[in-house]
């Protein structure tokens, strides 16, 4: 009888088995090989397909003292997206219209007063449907001289149960509005369940 790899379950001869017919012993961990790399490369193949999106604008927006307010993706670009509705419009975003665990992030910029005290900013993902449970808001104390560079991410689960758009607000309250210069969100599935599949 043949015996098998402890890992993968290759099967390979053993010299003291009563019939010694190494072809098909042979073929039969070739056959076992071939079959495991093909189910690897499904995996793989399957990764570079998960849905994924990302948008970006380079486009001033002014952003008020004191108001939450969101950010447009008016005149914005989309670089790739795939199973991911980008949606450039005031207060839009990526839609996920597929239920699974999706790694959202966000990146912006605003401009400096170029006088004055430091002042509060915050930056939000927001979801339509439901609170997004891991971090999802990140607040710093910017620079009245520099410009302030923000970036979020956060674990979103999106139960497929209709479309979810995922969008952006800022805040700040310096003494008067800020423009808002190139600012980038991107989604992409990790998995369809908690187990990771």
């Amino acid at each position: 009888m043949p015996s098998a790899t402890p890992n993968r379950g290759y099967p390979y001869p053993l010299y003291q088995a009563a019939t010694k017919d190494f072809p098909a012993a042979s073929s039969a961990l070739a056959t076992a090989v071939d079959s495991d790399v093909g189910a690897l490369q499904s995996y793989i193949d399957g990764a570079y397909r998960r849905p994924s999106a990302r948008i970006a604008t380079a486009a001033g927006q002014s952003i008020p003292a004191s108001t939450t307010t969101a950010i447009t993706w008016v005149g914005g670009t989309t670089d790739y997206a795939y199973g991911i509705t980008p949606n450039l419009v005031a207060g839009g975003g990526l839609t996920l219209t597929q239920a699974g665990i999706y790694l959202i992030s966000a990146y912006v910029t605003l401009t400096a007063p170029g006088s004055g005290l430091t002042f509060g900013m915050s930056l939000y993902l927001n979801s339509s449907k439901t609170a997004i449970p891991s971090v999802s808001r990140v607040s710093v104390r910017a620079h009245p001289t520099q410009d302030t560079w923000l970036s979020v991410s956060g674990l979103h689960y999106n139960d497929g149960v209709g479309n979810d758009n995922i969008s952006l607000t800022v805040w700040q309250n310096s003494a008067g509005a800020r423009t808002m210069g190139f600012k980038q969100m991107s989604a992409t599935k990790l998995s369809t369940t908690v187990g990771g599949s």
